[in-house]
């Protein structure tokens, strides 16, 4: 063989050889950043803080919010380039109060994101709410018991809520103010969902552009907003 041909099938060799230890270090990563947030211990000061913002709830309900907390967690860290919508008002106070911890979030952060998420009131519009609601409920339906990720081994402490039950938390909780959503709009989101799949792969853990700071959202992700009937805005995908 010529050497530039015997370099060439080097290099591609190389090349090959690194792509999977890379995909190898990915999914180990994952696993490891799914397990972090379904076992993290939430700050005392944050339930506190919940319990103050919702008075009428028990405290097994103050619990069912930060376990939908830990669901849009795993949800961000499972599709890290998504634009996500948040379904819960509830959720969304939570993930507010937690970000005032400043310390406690930036730790978590690093550990369950490699990256701080943000969360920023997002202005896209109706149909970029409407988008990022759809992503939450189609990937929602990939988390299995909230924490253990359809098709990755090894993930522990699942949770009792699943990704699509941040839909119905708040009317389930009777919360204040709470997002509500019919069964047209799960029809819509489930519709737009599989549309955003067939025209450009969109919905996947990998396209996109993580769920920023939405109404609030995470980096990357938009303020999700009810369904077409539904309940109101909800903060965009998880800041990535």
């Amino acid at each position: 063989m010529t050497t530039p041909l015997v370099l060439g099938i080097a290099l591609c060799v190389t090349l090959i050889v690194w792509a999977v230890r890379t995909r190898r270090r990915n999914a180990q990563l994952r696993i490891e950043r799914a397990n972090y947030i379904a076992n993290y211990v939430f700050p005392t000061s944050l339930r506190f803080k919940l319990d103050q913002a919702y008075p009428d709830l028990s405290g097994d309900q103050v619990g069912m919010i930060l376990q939908g907390l830990r669901v849009w967690f795993q949800l961000v860290a499972a599709n890290p380039r998504t634009q996500l919508g948040m379904p819960s008002q509830a959720v969304d106070t939570a993930w507010h109060e937690f970000i005032l911890l400043t310390k406690n979030y930036a730790d978590f952060c690093d550990k369950a994101f490699g990256r701080f998420l943000h969360h920023t009131p997002n202005s896209s519009g109706d149909k970029a709410q409407k988008d990022g609601l759809a992503r939450t409920y189609g990937l929602g339906a990939g988390l299995v018991g909230g924490a253990a990720l359809v098709g990755v081994a090894g993930v522990a402490g699942a949770a009792a809520l699943s990704g699509r039950d941040l839909f119905n938390l708040d009317q389930t909780l009777g919360v204040p103010g709470g997002n509500t959503y019919t069964a047209n709009d799960y029809s819509e989101f489930e519709k737009r969902y599989q549309q955003m799949q067939a025209s450009s792969g969109d919905g996947g853990g990998d396209s996109g552009t993580t769920g920023g700071d939405g109404h609030h959202g995470s980096d990357g992700g938009s303020d999700g907003g009810g369904g077409d009937g539904g309940g109101g805005g909800g903060c965009g995908g998880g800041c990535s």
